[in-house]
Order: structure tokens, then C-alpha cells, then sequence
């Protein structure tokens, strides 16, 4: 009986390097058994472990008994295909953002992994860092009251990325939207605890795209190449009433970046996520203006590493409940909980990670390895 989750790896570029496998690589309890795609040969060399291969094409990739969980950190327009077809094949997908380029596959990810009774998760750890943590529990306590207006905003003043596909809508599925906006439009609906929109305005531009400059924090770039948008604007109405403004951008002329704030006002109080949480409320008709330091915050040494770990443990449960299950033949309930903390066997983990697919009841029958 193996004690250890065996992770896969499609896909094996920049984002897989910072990202998954330098974290994934250093975990307990998770071992990096096969990879696919990209610089495979060298992430296998540097990262994987004992007896870990090289998969020549994505059918013998999933069909490894060794491999119980996947993170897929393919270009976008591969993300539904590939997360579809590991899902059918039984294993955990860990797929980078966007989870896919069109919401109808979205939906099929989803009700493919509640079909399969295997876990799916998308990579915004945006929802891990000490300073969303706090506003998530404090939102929870019902310190703001009312919720009523929310401002996503992720704005960099000069930073069009100028490599790989993000000039090309094809593969990418969208410009600054989809590749900022995903980040900071999922924590704050997150954060609200409201994902049901009743209607939107908005509009993208190129703005700054059309004139090229060294200034650029990677450099110029051929106007003719971008044929995505450089800026997104608009405001999302949910059905609950609350406003939320959304400011998304690779290039913006304003005095510096903005990147993954959130802003936040209800009834009693408000609040900023950007490095602190800065907490404003009025009491007795004065203002009250607060500054709570990250030195008082649980602290993680890396962002990308909290929500690696959360998966890595719902893996675990997972394959001890399949086991118990196996010899016992009784279902172990493993549930989620209403704000999005997941309980199984003797671990409680934060919210905030798992999309529908982790339900309760009888694991589909495979090999205990």
C-alpha cells in the first residue's frame, strides 16, 4: 500500500516550473511519478522522484496506477480537453487558470468530476494569502454587515506580457480579462460568498497596445501581433444587489500597479485586501480607520504553497476513504462544508480551493495501488 499521493505532471513549462513542481517537489506525503509535455526530460531529472518516467503521449500518461493526482499547466485552450480526460480516467485534476476558454466547458469539468467522485480544483491561490484568510473569517463573523459594494481591482501600470500566447485570443481565450481577471474576479466573489450575477456593463480596449514602448515591463512588443485587449472595465450586478466594479489591465496610465486588491463595504465596516487589511468602520458617528499588520496573520513562506498542500491532503483523504471503503465495503462521508472547508477523516482545511465534484458517499472503485 503506497503512502504517498503520486502526482503527474501535463504540461511542463515556466508556469508548472515557479508554480507546481518546486513546491510539490518539496512536499510530504506527495511524489512527482510522471511527466508529459514541455521540458519533461529535465523536470523529471530535477524533480522526480525514484522510478518517476517520461510519457510519450496523454493516454499513457493516465494510464499510470501510480499517478492518483494531476496538475495541468497546459495553454489555456488545452486546460478542458485534457482536465476531461483525466477526470474519466479517475484522477484528481489540478488544473491551472483559467479552468477552460468557454463556461460550457467549465460545466462539463464540473459535472464530470461529481460524475467521477474524484476531486477538481482550479489554481487561484489568490484565496491562500494571509490577508484574504483574515477578511474571509472576519466577513464570516458578519463584521461588515450588509455587504452592498465590492471593487476588484488588478492593474499594472506598463505590463503587457510580450511571450508565449497571450497576443493570440486562439489559444489564449482572451487577453488581460482572462488572464488577470480570473485571479482577481474569483476572490472577490469568493470573498462575497456570491457567485449568482444578475446582469453586467462593461467594455474592453487596448489602450496603451497600439504604442509600443521599452518602458514595458518586458519589453516592446509588434502592435500588429496583439489581438487581445489590453484593459478590462465594467460592473457586475449580483443577484443579491451587491455592486462589484471590476479594473483589469496589462497597461493602464495611472501613478503605479494595482495587483490583486480587493476592496469591500457593507452596512458596518469596509475593508481593503492588497499586503494588509485595512479596516474601516463607524462607531458613535466617527471613523474608524484600522491597520492589521500580516506580522498577526498565520504566515506561509510561499502563496503558491498553501493551496498545493490543501490538495495534496484532499488526496490523501480521498485514497483513505476509497481504502476503507475497499475493506469495509461502507461509504465514509467526505463532505464541504457551506463555507467551502472540507472535512474528511481527522482534517478540517480551509476554504476557499474546492469547486463542486467532493461529495459524500461510495469511491469509485480502482486499484489501491
Amino acid at each position: 500500500m503506497r503512502s504517498e499521493i503520486g502526482v503527474g505532471i501535463i504540461g511542463c513549462g515556466s508556469v508548472a516550473r515557479w508554480k507546481y513542481v518546486k513546491n510539490l517537489a518539496e512536499m510530504s506525503g506527495v511524489s512527482l511519478r510522471a511527466f508529459y509535455g514541455g521540458r519533461a526530460e529535465e523536470f523529471q531529472q530535477q524533480y522526480g522522484a525514484p522510478g518517476s518516467v517520461v510519457c510519450r503521449d496523454l493516454a499513457e500518461f493516465l494510464a499510470r496506477e501510480d499517478v492518483d493526482a494531476v496538475c495541468i499547466c497546459t495553454p489555456n485552450n488545452s486546460h478542458a480537453e485534457i482536465a476531461l480526460a483525466a477526470l474519466r480516467a479517475r484522477k484528481h485534476v489540478l488544473c491551472e487558470k483559467p479552468m477552460a476558454i468557454s463556461a460550457e466547458d467549465a460545466v462539463r469539468m464540473v459535472e464530470t468530476a461529481e460524475q467521477m467522485g474524484v476531486l477538481l480544483t482550479v489554481g487561484h491561490q489568490s484565496r491562500f494569502s494571509p490577508a484574504a484568510q483574515a477578511l474571509y473569517h472576519q466577513l464570516r463573523e458578519g463584521a461588515f454587515g450588509s455587504l452592498y459594494f465590492a471593487r476588484a481591482s488588478m492593474v499594472r501600470r506598463m505590463g503587457i506580457p510580450t511571450w508565449g500566447h497571450f497576443f493570440d485570443p486562439a489559444v489564449q481565450g482572451g487577453g488581460c480579462l482572462i488572464d488577470l481577471g480570473t485571479h482577481a474576479l474569483d476572490l472577490a466573489l469568493w470573498l462575497l460568498n456570491d457567485f449568482s450575477p444578475a446582469y453586467c456593463c462593461a467594455g474592453i480596449f487596448r489602450g496603451p497596445g497600439d504604442s509600443p514602448t521599452p518602458a514595458n515591463r518586458w519589453g516592446t512588443w509588434d502592435p500588429a501581433m496583439l489581438r487581445t485587449e489590453t484593459g478590462a472595465f465594467g460592473q457586475v450586478v449580483l443577484q443579491s444587489g451587491t455592486v462589484l466594479s471590476l479594473d483589469i489591465s496589462w497597461a493602464l496610465h495611472v501613478p503605479e500597479d494595482r495587483e490583486e486588491t480587493v476592496t469591500l463595504c457593507g452596512t458596518a465596516a469596509g475593508a481593503a485586501q492588497a499586503e494588509s487589511v485595512r479596516h474601516s468602520a463607524n462607531r458613535r458617528g466617527k471613523s474608524f480607520f484600522m491597520v492589521r499588520l500580516l506580522s498577526d496573520m498565520p504566515q506561509y513562506s510561499d502563496t503558491y504553497t498553501k493551496p498545493l498542500y490543501a490538495f495534496g491532503r484532499i488526496c490523501q483523504i480521498k485514497m483513505d476513504v476509497f481504502l476503507r471503503i475497499r475493506t469495509e465495503s461502507m461509504p465514509v462521508p467526505v463532505s464541504a462544508g457551506a463555507d467551502g472547508t472540507v472535512r474528511g477523516g481527522n482534517v478540517d482545511l480551509p476554504g476557499g480551493l474546492i469547486l463542486p465534484g467532493l461529495r459524500g458517499g461510495r469511491w469509485p472503485q480502482r486499484s489501491a495501488g
